[in-house]
């Protein structure tokens, strides 16, 4: 049986939303390791109680990244 025409756009559109999300995954995953690469750069700061406000707000943005 021949697919139809509507058959392969909606094919073709199933293909670039996941080229899409996939790119978006990618993004949103380097922005994640950059804010555990910060969260580190904090923790291994000798007077933590100065940065604790730094610290509060990065482990805050982690968890939203991974709520994602």
């Amino acid at each position: 049986m021949k697919h139809e025409w509507h058959q392969r756009v909606a094919h073709y559109i199933e293909y670039v939303l996941n080229v899409a999300i996939l790119i978006i995954g990618i993004i949103i995953f380097g922005f994640l390791i950059r804010e555990i690469i910060s969260l580190a750069q904090l923790l291994t700061v000798a007077n933590i109680r100065t940065h604790f406000t730094e610290i509060t707000e990065v482990t805050l943005a982690v968890f939203c990244f991974l709520s994602l």
